[in-house]
């Protein structure tokens, strides 16, 4: 466990041992963009002008740079660190043209102390493997700094705590986007307060580990909330539960609490005033916040594509979540909407033109054959999985019903469509409306233009995941007058005629067969309706 420092209001904050760049080598930089920065966590101004730096073979004294220096914003010609200030020990080197690139990689605060080594380099040339040490005027070593053995190259190793000692416990890689932090801030500080640690959701169980690293006692509010909007705010119907802390400094609380969670998917937010962590739960057997709902894995023409669906009326951020294994980018799925996610864009839009929703480019490799499509969410949660067996080419897979599981094959077919449905509603989508009877209205039309009863509505109950529907009308000697042939998915069909023949002209008053045949796309089972009908005039 790290220990306080007594020594010194002089720390070492941050080493850069492994500068981006070859070692040698036509175009490398070398080390002349190694740094040591040290930090006055002190009430006083300290002048550093008698210290030195060493690594495990070499010390050297620590010096002002008192030559011209690139960035204005940084302080030169002073050994004096006043309180809070950073100061950023350089090879001297650091403004030389070098051979090649990473020149002057680093950009200063105007609370920056620049300072140099009195040789060519700092230490013997800083490695990873070296411990660094801090001596002052008398000779005393007033603080440590140990680095981790991952080595990676353009990163630093910065200090959580400056307040800790720099063992392996308290320092760590920079994750900074540029790989470091000089003269500001490290990327890695925690200081004093009350942090997650860990969170774990099981059940109705909820665990939390909580740790404070500073110096000094901290007391806090825990706020645990279901996220119901997913907006990550917390609003007073979401609370499940507050409780007040008290927390030494260096001491970790472990709290477990059970709570109350109605069957669905819940995101669950922990909080206090310096840290906060979340975790996805599911309750019962139901489907995720947002769900795979069409797959093209074998198109005939253009790219593979995957449809995700939001199943909530609120917008889902899935940015950082992961789709075949590589994270998506920040983007939001609609509330009950849908997100495309294409492999290439150039031939989706080829194939499809511009679609209605929105479309993101994300690499696929589905196979034609059995194939399963993942999503979790960024805390390795499994929001949805997918498994198909054999796809049929140019067709997409397509759920029947977003609510419906997806583990189920009875809950997937093939669309009705070539090309598949692409941003809006599936082809073959249904509600499962039980009841629904073959029906036609008004039985007595007249198509006679006077606005009234102008058309015939059939409403057919399709009793297949894809149908092929074949529509006929005779009149009373046999005689087929019109015909119509259409493909549909879902629960319901719906037929018009307006009383014209197929030949042309009107079809004479009087009474006609209406006859529909339903066949499966296999076409080996069929269902058949027969409705007498009649037109008549007024």
């Amino acid at each position: 466990m790290p220990v306080l420092l007594i020594f010194s209001a002089i720390v070492i904050n941050e080493v850069m041992s492994n500068p981006a760049g070859l070692e040698s080598g036509s175009g490398s930089p070398g080390d002349r963009n190694e740094f040591i920065e040290i930090l006055n966590i002190g009430n006083d101004t300290i002048d550093i002008s008698q210290f030195f730096i060493a690594d495990r073979t070499v010390s050297d004294a620590i010096e002002p740079w008192t030559d011209a220096f690139p960035d204005t914003n940084a302080i030169i010609g002073t050994t004096l660190i006043p309180p809070g200030f950073y100061g950023v020990i350089l090879d001297p080197e650091y403004v030389d043209s070098g051979d090649g690139t990473h020149l002057q990689p680093y950009r200063f605060t105007d609370s920056t102390i620049i300072l140099r080594v009195d040789d060519t380099t700092i230490g013997d040339g800083l490695s990873s493997k070296d411990t660094v040490y801090l001596i002052n005027q008398n000779g005393d070593t007033i603080d440590i700094f140990v680095q981790g053995e991952t080595n990676k190259d353009g990163f630093s190793y910065e200090r959580i705590n400056p307040y800790l000692s720099a063992d392996i416990e308290n320092t760590g890689l920079s994750i900074d986007s540029t790989g470091s932090t000089p003269g500001r801030r490290n990327s890695i500080y925690i200081g004093d307060g009350i942090y997650i640690n860990s969170f774990s959701l099981s059940d109705a169980l909820i665990k939390l580990v909580l740790k404070n690293p500073g110096i000094h006692s901290v007391e806090d509010t825990l706020i645990v909330f279901d996220d119901y909007n997913r907006d990550g705010d917390l609003s007073d119907d979401e609370v499940l539960f507050k409780q007040g802390l008290s927390i030494s400094p260096g001491d970790t609380l472990i709290l477990t609490r059970n709570i109350s969670l109605s069957e669905g998917v819940h995101l669950i937010r922990a909080k206090t005033s310096f840290s906060s962590a979340y975790g996805y739960i599911r309750i019962g057997d139901v489907v995720g916040d947002v769900v795979v709902n069409e797959i093209m894995a074998a198109p005939e023409m253009g790219c593979e594509w995957i449809e995700l669906y939001n199943t909530l009326a609120y917008p889902v951020s899935i940015g950082g979540w992961l789709l075949e294994g590589k994270p998506l980018p920040d983007v939001s799925v609609p509330p009950l909407g849908y997100l495309i996610v294409a492999d290439d864009s150039t031939e989706f839009f080829a194939v499809y033109g511009m679609p209605e929703s929105k479309l993101i480019i994300h690499s696929l490799s589905l196979s034609n054959e059995e194939d399963s499509v993942l999503l979790f969410t960024g805390d390795t949660f499994c929001m949805d999985r997918v498994i198909y067996t054999e796809t049929e080419r140019g067709y997409t897979i397509e759920r029947l019903n977003p609510l419906l599981p997806s583990g189920d094959q009875a809950s997937w077919s093939n669309s009705v469509y070539i090309g598949g449905t692409p941003g809006r509603q599936n082809s073959v989508f249904t509600e499962k409306n039980e009841g629904e009877e073959f029906n036609v209205y008004p039985s007595v039309f007249t198509p006679d233009g006077d606005g009234r009863d102008e058309v015939l509505l059939a409403t057919i109950p399709l009793p297949f995941v894809r149908n092929h529907i074949d529509v006929s009308i005779f009149d009373l000697r046999g005689r087929r007058i019109y015909r119509e042939v259409f493909d549909s998915g879902g629960d319901i069909a719906y037929f018009r005629w307006d009383g014209r023949k197929n030949g042309g002209g009107q079809a004479e008053k009087g009474v006609y067969i209406l006859y529909v045949c339903i066949k499966d796309f296999e076409g080996i089972k069929r269902l058949v309706h027969k409705k007498t009908i009649a037109i008549g005039r007024r």
